[in-house]
């Protein structure tokens, strides 16, 4: 299983250099999207605050007006 998380692009770099199993954004914006396998290799809390920190970004984008 492959996940998409939007990523402030200066969390980009660490999760990419940390875990093999995160990529550039597939078929996303490689400056401001991560893809993470789900092959156990990352810790589930680890993953699961990437995905936190994803929803906090895209609903700040949403209250701004801004478009997802």
């Amino acid at each position: 299983i492959w996940v998409n998380v939007k990523v402030d692009p200066e969390w980009r770099d660490f999760w990419r250099k940390t875990y093999a199993s995160v990529l550039p954004g597939y078929h996303q914006n490689k400056e401001h999207w991560n893809t993470i396998i789900l092959d156990d290799s990352i810790p589930e809390n680890e993953y699961q605050e990437s995905i936190n920190k994803a929803s906090a970004v895209l609903r700040a984008i949403e209250e701004a007006g801004d478009i997802v």
